[in-house]
């Protein structure tokens, strides 16, 4: 099954996910945010694992979007494990991926090692951590690009735009080449990943959409294929040649994507 279509089956039944959602509220609620594993929510929802991992990626997962929308009684364990997200994030930021461990992380965060093993066993966790935040942000900036007026050229660089930045910077381009590299034995990072791939193809897509919606572009025009083309040509020049990827991404916005525009 394909990211896209794996996403679509996804959004099928809201009623489950919310049912997920719930049930792990409650574990945390009355049994803590230690208790909260994958095994004990399927069993309390009566789903398999396979279900779950339809809807989340992980007991981490759930963990995250309980501190963003309800108030728990375990508000300072939750509080707890977003700064040591915060303060792996900035290590990374400042040394190779190799050079960090554990105690790294748990002196910048003014915690025992001990502590941050209550939340994190290994340094992966924190690099799907570190790239759900990524997904995250991807997908607020897909918000605030369907709020906006359509302009062919404009729109499109705003992407192009967003996606040097990310490349650019050291630690983000260091790593999503660890992320690639971890996804083929890590089945939760490869996961993120194509969440990552997939919310980014969609940010891609919305653009031909709003495009054939203004009559820019054919309202023949198959916008998957051709938003996975552009996401593909991307993807090479931010990790192949990041230093020429804002370039090579405007050269395919002029030979590729704005030629593909209606004749009037």
């Amino acid at each position: 099954m394909s990211t896209e279509e794996a996403s679509r089956k996804f959004h099928e039944n809201p009623q489950v996910r919310q049912k997920i959602f719930d049930s792990a509220r409650r574990i945390v609620e009355s049994d803590g945010v230690k208790s909260l594993t994958v095994s004990k929510i399927v069993r309390t929802c009566k789903i398999s694992k396979t279900t779950f991992y339809r809807y989340y990626t992980s007991s981490a997962d759930i963990i995250e979007q309980l501190a963003r929308d309800v108030d728990v009684s375990n508000v300072d364990l939750l509080t707890t494990r977003r700064a040591i997200i915060q303060k792996a994030s900035i290590a990374f930021s400042e040394n190779a991926f190799h050079e960090i461990d554990l105690n790294t992380i748990a002196k910048a965060a003014g915690l025992k090692r001990s502590s941050v093993y209550r939340y994190f066993k290994t340094k992966e966790e924190l690099l799907a951590e570190s790239l759900l935040i990524e997904t995250d942000n991807r997908k607020i900036f897909r918000e605030e690009l369907q709020r906006e007026p359509f302009d062919p050229t404009l729109s499109i660089e705003k992407i192009l735009a967003y996606g040097v930045h990310f490349s650019t910077q050291p630690y983000n381009n260091l790593m999503l080449k660890n992320v690639i590299y971890y996804a083929s034995a890590n089945e939760i990072i490869r996961q993120i990943l194509e969440k990552t791939y997939y919310f980014t193809q969609c940010i891609i897509e919305d653009y031909f959409k709003k495009g054939i919606e203004a009559g820019f572009f054919d309202s023949s025009m198959d916008t998957v294929a051709i938003s996975q083309i552009v996401l593909s040509c991307w993807l090479g020049y931010s990790i192949g040649d990041p230093e020429h990827y804002y370039v090579m991404g405007k050269k395919l916005i002029e030979l590729f994507i704005l030629p593909l525009a209606v004749s009037k």
